[in-house]
């Protein structure tokens, strides 16, 4: 009689025990979205972290400038940053006779100067294109660009002053890029004349001619596209050959800073291929490229090549191509501090009207990350982009070109994807939905905005989305839920301060009744 009431009194304590932990136990709700960091406990400063640069394109969202008018029509051919972030773009103004237009922007993309270049040297002829520039740590502008009777070299100071120009080259010769080496002199890549791929290399100081390298390793049409320099000052071009209309194969060779080409492959993939863009990694040790490819399967197309290449031998890592429509070409490639790839150009849709894209590789493995494209209602085109990153995890990404949905005719345009604060989302789309572009955290709770958006799905604006008295951060820290006032931390620690007790006192109570039934069985025995 004794023993069955001790089982039913135990038998009581347990069904108790057990009540108490489901009252006690906070509800748990499965988030959806993928979470930037796993739901353990930690501190508030250590819940926020540095999103991925432009991690999605639901909030990718540009401010939009444009230069030009119904007697203004013009185009953006390239761009670059300076020391205080403004942004430098190099165009022509179309007219009877085009004139060169160089531009400077805010980072904000208020216009701080215009000019107009004309060549007034009748060796250079009467109209100008300002095709490329490039700005040194002084802010001054290295620009080349194409005349009637060849090609430019122009030094402008950073108030718009021209401080030299400088003709090279043949007629019918158009520059296709231009950067700094490592010693801050102007290195171009163009088409000279009619069949050449021209590198070139000039003193900053004047714009003397220091050496050329006419590239030409075949008896058909050769065009230099794009360099990248290394910091030992080496070169590595990109050009293509015109085998014939139906056959075109793209070179990248390594050249050393005094001109000798020190190694070069030939990539005949497709039928038709050309290499616009070119860079390398931090490392010095992998080269990307993009550019467009003709395939000549069922649709016939023309896509967006992009691959990576050891830079010390050419040896292809991967490849891959990317189309959204009828005509793709890549114009320009960015590698980012996260290790993706941006690459940005223009995609003619089936029968519709230009538009400027912007898809984003793994530098890793090449897969496709994601895809973003804007237009308006006629042709917008881009032709060039710049990235400009922080340490502290901003960055300004600008795209430049061509829209005729402004005017006809055309004018020069400026895309402007500024994230300030590093969070994940542009200036743009924050100041549309009120966050603060200066800060990752509007409402301070200890969550980046990005984080609330698109893994937490709390109000970046309301520190305590469910109005439970717990800020968004903590519970996320807690691993309770931000949007549920039933589930708190408070709870949480009522649970595991009377829980714990409670199972230790178990297991120390299951200890002692082994125990003891060992010592009876011992003594029944003796």
């Amino acid at each position: 009689m004794q023993k069955k009431k001790c089982t039913e009194t135990k038998n009581s304590f347990m069904r108790f025990l057990f009540l108490l932990i489901i009252l006690l136990a906070p509800p748990v709700r499965f988030l959806g979205g993928t979470a930037t960091q796993p739901l353990e406990r930690k501190t508030t400063s250590e819940v926020a972290q540095q999103e991925p640069l432009f991690p999605s394109t639901e909030f990718l969202l540009p401010k939009v400038v444009h230069w030009g008018g119904e007697n203004n029509i013009s185009t953006a051919w390239d761009l670059g940053f300076d020391s205080k972030q403004n942004i430098i773009v190099g165009g022509v103004k179309h007219e009877y006779w085009s004139k060169g237009l160089l531009l400077k922007y805010s980072p904000a993309g208020e216009l701080l100067w215009e000019l107009l270049y004309q060549p007034n040297d009748s060796s250079l002829g009467e109209q100008a294109w300002i095709s490329c520039v490039a700005i040194d740590s002084e802010d001054n502008i290295f620009c080349v660009g194409e005349v009637s009777t060849g090609m430019f070299l122009m030094k402008v100071t950073a108030d718009s002053d021209i401080l030299w120009v400088r003709p090279f080259g043949a007629p019918y010769s158009y520059p296709w890029e231009i950067l700094l080496s490592p010693d801050g002199c102007p290195v171009v890549v163009a088409r000279s004349g009619i069949g050449t791929a021209l590198l070139a290399k000039f003193s900053p100081t004047d714009g003397t001619l220091l050496w050329n390298l006419s590239y030409n390793p075949t008896p058909f049409y050769e065009e230099g596209y794009a360099l990248t320099i290394d910091e030992k000052g080496s070169i590595y071009l990109s050009s293509s050959t015109y085998i014939s209309l139906e056959q075109m194969t793209m070179t990248i060779c390594k050249v050393s800073a005094t001109g000798d080409i020190l190694w070069e492959q030939t990539f005949a993939w497709y039928d038709l291929i050309k290499g616009y863009g070119l860079i390398m990694d931090s490392t010095g040790n992998y080269l990307y490229f993009a550019g467009k490819a003709f395939l000549t399967g069922e649709g016939r197309t023309w896509d967006v090549l992009v691959g990576k290449l050891e830079a010390t031998t050419g040896k292809v890592v991967w490849r891959t191509t990317w189309g959204a429509g009828l005509f793709d070409e890549g114009f320009d490639i960015h590698l980012t501090p996260d290790g993706s790839l941006l690459v940005t150009g223009r995609t003619e849709h089936y029968g519709k009207a230009w538009e400027c894209f912007i898809c984003k590789f793994s530098a890793t493995t090449g897969e496709l990350l994601w895809e973003y494209t804007w237009g308006k209602e006629k042709n917008d085109e881009c032709y060039a982009s710049a990235l400009q990153t922080q340490e502290a995890g901003g960055a300004t990404f600008c795209l430049v070109g061509r829209s005729s949905s402004f005017n006809v005719s055309g004018v020069a345009l400026l895309l402007i994807f500024s994230d300030s604060d590093g969070d994940g989302l542009t200036d743009a789309w924050e100041e549309q939905h009120g966050t603060n572009a200066l800060s990752k955290d509007s409402d301070s709770d200890g969550l980046s905005d990005y984080e609330e958006l698109a893994c937490y799905f709390t109000d970046p604006l309301n520190s305590d989305s469910d109005g439970d008295g717990w800020s968004d951060g903590k519970e996320v820290a807690w691993g309770t839920d931000p949007l549920r006032a039933q589930s708190t931390p408070y709870r949480r620690k009522m649970f595991i301060a009377i829980t714990v007790p409670l199972t230790l006192l178990l297991i120390y109570g299951a200890i002692v009744a082994a125990t003891v039934k060992r010592l009876k069985d011992r003594t029944r025995l003796t």
